[in-house]
């Protein structure tokens, strides 16, 4: 099933990571299959653009200067590309990302990229023995992160409001956690097929994640409660990457 707390704004984000991963994990798999895979791609891009008109009209996050997600996406693949160069690669990318390719991980929402900023902060601090230069790429790191975090917190801010002043968005939502729901259950299908299952919380980005089987008595719009986001997001700061999430 889909996880019933993913946000209205957060629908467009888990549509289209879904459908890259499907036409690049998926597809491959099976030529008998194709067709089907075709087919949920094509109802989940649907969705994702009825679901985009409704967002549309929402007034977004109110942001000063420039984006500090955009700045945070850029920042983590040039910081992948400065790892890699160096000679003889005293520490490996994967300290940093573990398993996750660098620009999938910078592609994540912002709830994702605050806890992923964390562990490069530590990582890098642990390691800028070994890296020279490092101290410039902390210095930048260590600036980006409390606008990304009071983004992050302004977007969740932003959802509560959206979620009690616009009833049609939570419709709107319902019927793309529908389509949602049904391409798991197709591409599942697949993948059991392909004897591939292990691939469904790379696809499906909210499986890899921690979820919540009910919602708090006390949270009645989407928030969060002592700190834990309650949005379909399932990760607290300490999350590494949401690798494969």
């Amino acid at each position: 099933m889909a996880d019933t707390y993913i946000a209205p704004g957060e629908t467009v984000v888990y549509g289209e990571y879904c459908r890259e991963q499907m036409r690049d994990e998926v597809l491959p798999l099976l030529e008998e299959c194709a067709g089907i895979v075709g087919l949920c791609i094509a109802r989940q891009k649907e969705a994702d653009e009825k679901m985009a008109a409704v967002l549309a009209r929402v007034p977004a996050p109110v942001v000063d200067g420039t984006d500090p997600v955009e700045e945070t996406r850029d920042f983590i693949q040039r910081f992948a590309g400065y790892v890699s160069s160096i000679k003889g690669h005293p520490v490996p990318l994967s300290v940093f990302f573990g398993r996750d390719v660098p620009s999938k991980v910078a592609r994540r929402r912002a709830l994702k990229l605050v806890a992923t900023m964390k562990v490069l902060s530590e990582k890098l601090t642990a390691n800028a023995a070994k890296m020279p230069g490092s101290s410039l790429w902390l210095e930048e790191l260590e600036e980006l992160r409390p606008r990304l975090d009071a983004y992050e917190r302004s977007q969740r801010a932003q959802r509560t409001a959206v979620v009690d002043v616009r009833p049609e968005l939570a419709e709107a939502r319902d019927a793309w956690l529908e389509v949602y729901a049904v391409n798991k259950h197709a591409i599942e299908s697949v993948l059991m097929l392909a004897k591939k299952t292990h691939l469904m919380d790379v696809i499906f980005d909210d499986l890899a994640e921690v979820q919540r089987t009910r919602r708090p008595a006390d949270d009645v719009t989407g928030g969060d409660v002592d700190g834990e986001d309650l949005v379909g997001n399932g990760e607290d700061s300490e999350d590494v990457t949401g690798g494969g999430s």
